[in-house]
């Protein structure tokens, strides 16, 4: 049994598939890593306030994601981005980001880039983690109460991280008892370059076929943009559908999510998608939010866990597996 002695071990194996290989190479393979020059189709937006509950679920079922419009207080995110600004103008993290920067550069000089989604990972002194995902895109966590070291951020964040109508989105379409599992940021450059299409579940439970197809949904992302600036080339490509599709049935039809401060982009976890190159003469961020299944990460503390379950005892996780397991 090999062991994991290193974080760039560990993040080769877990992004690879049962064959050994980076898993974006397959959806790559299948969609290209070019982006189109044509306008490309958006993914469907609709205000809580004026769309109904069915409406809203039907094209969640349909496409895998949906935009929510004027979903947040506009004034409470942008309180957030201030405190995150803040912490990105720290000394320790400008070092860190361009430490990254430059490996990132060197992979793309060396042609080495395809081996893993994220590099580099580093961590503050206060306890801060950040990595990245392409040259020009960051990755920073955890920002909230639970799991983030710094008080300002996580009260600034903490009434963003489960707005009514994602607890009711999430109550109609989690196959299994859920929770929040974890809360960061997105700081993407300036001409940053796009990222690599994957999976957010990866390679799955029981492999990708069986758990987009037979597994019930037990992940969802929330993206929340910080801009009051809407740019729809640098928003999320997305492959609408493919939450319901193995890798040798994905049709594509790659939409694009975006939106300004204010709006929610959620999506199945089970949705092939990928950030799109920042092409503006601005640093555009995004707070990303994972609900997932209660029992996908283990040694969480229950009483501090924010979601369905709040301080109620936690099950067993592989007894919630094993009822998965075994409507296959």
């Amino acid at each position: 049994m090999s062991t994991v002695s290193t974080v760039t071990d560990y993040y080769s194996i877990q992004n690879t598939d049962e064959n050994g290989e980076y898993r974006a190479n397959k959806y790559n393979r299948k969609l290209g890593l070019g982006y189109s020059n044509n306008t490309l189709p958006l993914v469907t937006k609709l205000d809580p306030s004026t769309a109904s509950l069915a409406e809203i679920l039907k094209v969640l079922e349909r496409d895998g994601a949906v935009v929510l419009k004027n979903a947040l207080p506009v004034a409470q995110v942008a309180k957030f981005a201030q405190e995150h600004q803040k912490v990105l103008n720290r000394k320790d993290i400008s070092e860190m980001m361009q430490q990254q920067l430059q490996e990132r550069k060197d992979d793309l000089t060396q042609n080495n880039s395809a081996k893993s989604f994220y590099k580099g990972e580093r961590t503050t002194s206060d306890g801060l983690r950040m990595r990245t995902t392409a040259f020009g895109r960051f990755d920073l966590k955890h920002l909230d109460r639970r799991d983030g070291p710094l008080k300002e951020l996580s009260t600034a964040i903490d009434p963003l991280v489960l707005p009514n109508i994602v607890k009711t989105l999430l109550s109609h379409t989690m196959g299994t008892p859920w929770r929040v599992t974890t809360v960061g940021s997105i700081p993407t450059l300036p001409n940053a370059v796009g990222g690599d299409w994957h999976r957010d579940i990866g390679e799955g439970l029981f492999g990708e076929e069986q758990d987009v197809k037979l597994i019930p949904d037990y992940y969802f992302n929330a993206l929340i943009p910080l801009g009051t600036i809407e740019n729809e080339e640098c928003g999320t490509e997305i492959v609408v559908g493919s939450h319901r599709e193995g890798i040798a049935d994905v049709v594509d039809r790659r939409f694009i999510a975006s939106g300004v401060a204010g709006d929610i982009i959620f999506f199945n976890g089970k949705c092939i998608h990928r950030g799109r190159p920042n092409v503006s003469e601005r640093q555009r961020d995004l707070i990303y939010i994972v609900y997932a299944a209660k029992w996908f990460e283990q040694g969480r503390d229950a009483v501090k866990e924010i979601g369905e379950w709040g301080s109620k005892e936690r099950p067993v996780g592989e007894k919630e597996i094993g009822k998965l397991r075994s409507k296959l």
